[in-house]
């Protein structure tokens, strides 16, 4: 019988109704974050490839007008 009481004490402390809702709302909240911060971070390799890019064509053109001559 202390058990059960026991037992029955231990699920109402750790059970409340409002858990399964925050919960939820925790893992859509950082679910977001983690997207937002993915989605900034591919349009950065994108625009890092871009930089990249330019400065091998001005590379190229550098060097065909210094050979060009």
């Amino acid at each position: 019988l202390t058990f059960q009481w026991k037992r029955a004490l231990m699920n109402n402390g750790t059970q409340n109704e409002l858990d399964i809702p925050l919960l939820e709302f925790r893992i859509a909240k950082y679910t977001a974050f983690i997207r937002q911060w993915s989605k900034l971070l591919s349009e950065m390799k994108s625009v890092y490839a871009f930089y990249l890019f330019i400065l091998l064509l001005r590379l190229i053109f550098t060097f065909v007008e210094t050979f060009h001559k």
